[in-house]
């Protein structure tokens, strides 16, 4: 697959995660510190159609982002994990904001 079909497809798969329902974020200058989610139906449906369109397995995937936070009484996805599955391609790289969610952003390399 050449890079620009790699492309097309992971902006398809983070488009989809952007379907996720967003509880709450935090940012530390240029790293993202959580991204939290409710761990319900609708969110777990948009993160197995985005793993199937990159080819990861779900179920590592979604064990891999679950916690567990008291504050919130609740089960979460913390999907600043995700980026354990993500492969990033040459010249791009994953960002998230709270205005945007997740989108690529083309940098340059040394």
């Amino acid at each position: 697959m050449n890079i620009r079909q790699q492309k097309k497809r992971l902006k398809k798969a983070l488009e989809i995660m952007n379907k996720v329902e967003v509880l709450d974020t935090d940012y530390e200058d240029e790293s993202v510190l959580y991204i939290h989610a409710e761990n319900c139906g609708y969110n777990l449906e948009c993160i197995k159609e985005s793993c199937n369109l990159l080819g990861i397995d779900t179920r590592k995937f979604i064990k891999s982002v679950s916690c567990d936070i008291s504050e919130y009484g609740d089960d979460l996805l913390d999907l600043s994990y995700a980026w354990m599955f993500w492969t990033e391609i040459k010249n791009y790289r994953i960002w998230h904001s709270s205005k945007s969610g997740f989108f690529l952003k083309k940098v340059k390399e040394d």
